[in-house]
């Protein structure tokens, strides 16, 4: 059979939507078919163009590292877990530079209730019940929220710190949230037995990128010890 290479292969780009491409086209594949594939809305296209980009040298390679610039956070991670593997002057510098967040966060007032985002990340509230299935764009909370101290069985924010590192997902969590964490049969009410937990647990929280410790509402404030406040929107690096 005659090979015809004007016929698109595996993984090339075809411009013109769904019609066949013009006799005296040209197939957009190569380091322009990555680049323009990156730039699609489907993320795991995107995704399996980051490995693929390896494969064009140097082009490639610069194309990985715009890659921790993309829209996508599912993206500058797959591009972010290639790099860390390659020895190479401008990947070092590259990820030296790499910020996971897009500006700082400033707070001037006392909130009314709980925060809702932290460092670019919707803050969901950590269940003890159910299982973790997403790390990505997530901040997870750890606290004792008034509910629970009406009736319900109580829980510490280190309690459930422990169940939460039980998860395989344990070493994707990119963000954690501490707001009052202790119940009234603990002795001590400083934020130091979280501390503690957290740096017993370094290992598993390998991926931990921001912490925020002090996320009180305005009824709880009273109960936070201020000597500990100053800890509030800790950033880890």
């Amino acid at each position: 059979m005659t090979n015809n290479q004007n016929q698109p292969r595996e993984f090339d780009a075809v411009l013109g939507g769904e019609a066949p491409p013009p006799v005296q086209g040209a197939v957009l594949g190569g380091i322009e078919g990555v680049k323009r594939r990156l730039s699609s809305s489907n993320i795991e296209v995107g995704i399996a163009s980051v490995s693929e980009a390896l494969n064009y040298g140097n082009a490639g390679l610069y194309v990985v590292i715009e890659a921790l610039k993309n829209k996508s956070r599912k993206v500058q991670r797959a591009a972010l877990k290639i790099l860390k593997d390659i020895e190479d002057p401008q990947v070092e510098l590259a990820l030296k530079n790499y910020k996971f967040w897009s500006s700082f966060e400033k707070v001037y007032s006392i909130p009314c209730g709980y925060s809702t985002t932290f460092a670019n990340r919707k803050v969901i509230e950590f269940d003890p019940t159910t299982k973790i299935s997403d790390t990505v764009d997530i901040a997870y909370a750890l606290r004792i929220i008034p509910a629970e101290r009406y009736g319900k069985p109580v829980m510490s924010s280190v309690d459930k710190l422990q169940i939460l590192l039980q998860s395989p997902l344990a070493n994707q969590i990119e963000a954690l949230v501490f707001g009052l964490w202790y119940t009234s049969s603990l002795e001590d009410y400083t934020f130091r037995p979280v501390m503690d937990a957290l740096l017993n647990a370094h290992e598993q929280l390998s991926n931990i990128k921001a912490l925020f410790i002090g996320d009180v509402n305005n009824y709880e404030l009273g109960y936070l010890p201020l000597v500990y406040s100053t800890l509030s929107n800790g950033l880890v690096q």
